[in-house]
C-alpha cells in the first residue's frame, strides 16, 4: 500500500510522529507536575540538584553500593540482639 503513493504515506508518518512527540511532551509535563504535587502533599524534601544533604550525593565520594552495604550491616547489627533475646 505504501508503494503506490510513497510521498503521501511519508507525510502521514511524519505527521503522526510529530503528533506523538507533542503528546509525549505534554504527558511528560503532566506526569512531572503530578509527581511534584504528590511530593509536596507528602512533604518530601530533597531530590533537587541543589540539595547538598541528599543521600548518595556525589560530593560524599562513596558509591551507592557502599551505602547499601553499610545500611545492611547496621540492620544486621540491630537484628542480632533481638534473636538472642529469650522472650
Amino acid at each position: 500500500m505504501h508503494t503506490s503513493a510513497p510521498r503521501q504515506y511519508a507525510f502521514i508518518k511524519e505527521s503522526l510522529n510529530a503528533l506523538e512527540a507533542a503528546h509525549a511532551a505534554k504527558e511528560h509535563a503532566a506526569r512531572q507536575e503530578q509527581y511534584e504535587r504528590i511530593r509536596r502533599r507528602h512533604k518530601v524534601r530533597g531530590g533537587g540538584d541543589d540539595d547538598d544533604d541528599a543521600i548518595g550525593s556525589s560530593d560524599e565520594g562513596e558509591p551507592a553500593d557502599d551505602l547499601r552495604a553499610r545500611l545492611a550491616e547496621m540492620t544486621e547489627e540491630r537484628r542480632v540482639p533481638e534473636r538472642d533475646d529469650p522472650r
